[in-house]
């Protein structure tokens, strides 16, 4: 089970390994496939969505040019699966 500050890599997003042939480029989340970042929050506040974790990157998503949607710079709601846990460097 992945916990609060363990260092987690994407694997996935939305359990595909690549995008939509469609995909907008602001909404590209493909790109960060093998990123680092680290587990911030592990369900949401209002309990929507447990199966997400709140995952800071480690790269700038503003200078990707990515959507975010909360209020955590560099950081998004990731179902578990797309992640794995890494040891910490």
């Amino acid at each position: 089970m992945i916990q609060a500050e363990k260092l987690v890599k994407l694997i996935s997003f939305n359990g595909s390994r690549s995008a939509p042939s469609d995909v907008l480029a602001h909404e590209n989340y493909w790109c960060l496939i093998g990123e680092l970042g680290t587990v911030l929050e592990v369900s949401r506040p209002d309990g929507v969505d447990r199966e997400r974790v709140l995952v800071r990157f480690n790269s700038n998503l503003n200078e990707l040019g990515l959507d975010i949607h909360n209020d955590v710079p560099n950081a998004l709601w990731i179902i578990r699966h797309d992640l794995v846990e890494v040891a910490s460097l």
